[in-house]
């Protein structure tokens, strides 16, 4: 199944649709091993959730924070729970636990566009098929 669309370059534009940065993927493809791919939210949901044990999606819990272990991570719950994982999804939306735990608390202000973003190392994590 084909979830994303053609390898291609990318960055981020002005409000006016002008470039502020942008990397050929020529040059992604030289410096990581892979260019950017994009998918539909919904479409990605279903094909991580179609390829994992149901039991490893925590839906309606409310995460706290998260450490990192040596094998993973170990997320913390409001409820007193601990998951260890190998990997951590922060799907939590925009007043996101996971985002302010990795880059600090900063303001928000809504830009006009949606992006969902991920940095593994290159060869880590197959891409969709």
């Amino acid at each position: 199944m084909q979830i994303a669309g053609g390898y291609t370059g990318g960055g981020l534009r002005r409000s006016d649709g002008r470039w502020l940065v942008y990397q050929r993927k020529e040059i992604l493809l030289e410096r990581w091993g892979s260019a950017m791919a994009t998918t539909h939210r919904a479409e990605l949901q279903q094909l991580l959730a179609a390829r994992i044990d149901p039991a490893a999606i925590h839906l309606g819990a409310c995460c706290t924070g998260f450490k990192y272990t040596a094998d993973g991570v170990a997320v913390q719950f409001e409820d007193g729970r601990e998951v260890r994982a190998g990997l951590l999804v922060g799907a939590d939306g925009v007043h996101s636990v996971i985002r302010s735990q990795l880059f600090g608390n900063a303001p928000l202000r809504y830009r006009g566009y949606t992006a969902i973003r991920a940095i593994t190392p290159a060869g880590t994590v197959p891409l969709p098929d």
